[in-house]
């Protein structure tokens, strides 16, 4: 058996924080663009949405974009948190990586996205240690 000359891989589905569900299709997962931009999980993302796109459809077929907007808004607005987390790090990954090397600062990280701790959570946090 020979192999391909050149291999390639599949970009990963991003940008999903700004998905707008319409009409009688619901996408999830990758299709939707979940991935998170700073990590490039996506299975979390796949299960939070395959589950807010049913309970949509069990809660109001007759209305099912709109709910599933709604199940969906809390992944997205993690989504977008990384979004801007991920616009910063790439920007400049020798000072991302240099952060993460700092023990308070990788724990917060690690724990915001392990535990979910809300932005403004990590914000206090962060101001707490500058001062």
């Amino acid at each position: 058996m020979e192999l391909p000359a050149e291999v390639t891989g599949q970009y990963l589905g991003m940008g999903g924080h700004r998905y707008a569900p319409r009409g009688r299709v619901l996408l999830v997962g990758d299709a939707a663009g979940l991935v998170d931009p700073l990590t490039g999980e996506g299975i979390h993302s796949a299960l939070v949405s395959g589950q807010a796109a049913a309970a949509a459809i069990l809660g109001a077929p007759y209305a099912m974009a709109e709910g599933y907007a709604h199940h969906l808004r809390p992944l997205q607005e993690v989504l977008a948190f990384s979004d801007r987390a991920s616009r910063s790090f790439y920007r400049e990954p020798a000072r991302g990586f240099k952060v993460m090397r700092w023990p308070l600062l990788r724990n917060l990280v690690l724990k915001t996205y392990a535990d979910g701790v809300g932005k403004t959570k990590l914000l206090a946090t962060l101001a707490r240690w500058a001062s």
